[in-house]
Parts: C-alpha cells; structure tokens; sequence
C-alpha cells in the first residue's frame, strides 16, 4: 500500500483483516513508526483496534525498494 494517510491507513487494516499480508510504504516516518506501533494517528473509527488485530499481517516501511522486492501488488 502506497501511502499510508488517510486512505491508505484504513485500506491496508481492510486489506491485513481479510488475510492479504500487507506492506505499508510512506515517506513520513511518524506514520511508517505509528503504523508498526499499531496506534495510527488517524481519526477513523476502529483503525487502531483493526491494526492492533492483524499486525502479523501489516507491517510499513520508508523503504521503497523493500516493498517493491516483497509484494505481489502496489496499490
């Protein structure tokens, strides 16, 4: 998942609790750490609890040719 603000956060959380292993990838480290953290600073209802629940499947990265090199898809 590109991005991981107020789209891309909520998506990959989607996407993890449906069983896709997911790979975040943003340019603000604040959100790439509260992401691994699993306590986004975005206001959406469940999100955190969400992140919290499938963190062995969401993981995100600044590291753009990591997520490259370990995904199927981009999105």
């Amino acid at each position: 998942m590109v991005g991981l603000g107020k789209l891309g956060a909520p998506l990959a959380a989607v996407l993890a609790s449906r069983g896709f292993t997911v790979i975040g990838l943003d340019v603000n480290k604040t959100l790439v750490d509260a992401m691994n953290a699993g306590h986004m600073p975005i206001v959406e209802p469940q999100l955190n609890e969400l992140i919290d629940a499938n963190r062995a499947r969401l993981s995100a990265t600044l590291d753009g040719q990591q997520g490259r090199e370990q995904s199927d898809a981009s999105s």
